[in-house]
């Protein structure tokens, strides 16, 4: 996943990579597929309109262990 991020204080739109656009507000922030980034996209990161971030994924803990039975002598 992507943050897109308007750095601007008024309204924008970017055409994602499947052609629908984007509506971002004032200073607004959506996630979306980081295969719907384009190059219009890239470009307007590039101009300093939008900021692309990737969203840091939730690191999945492992199960815990059930305490080990000891067998006393």
């Amino acid at each position: 996943m992507i943050e897109v991020c308007n750095k601007l204080f008024q309204p924008l739109t970017v055409t994602t990579s499947g052609g629908a656009g984007l509506h971002l507000g004032p200073r607004a922030s959506m996630r979306i597929a980081e295969d719907a980034v384009s190059a219009a996209m890239r470009q307007a990161a590039q101009r300093g309109l939008i900021t692309l971030r990737p969203v840091p994924t939730a690191n999945k803990r492992p199960a815990s262990t059930p305490p080990t039975e000891t067998k006393e002598g």
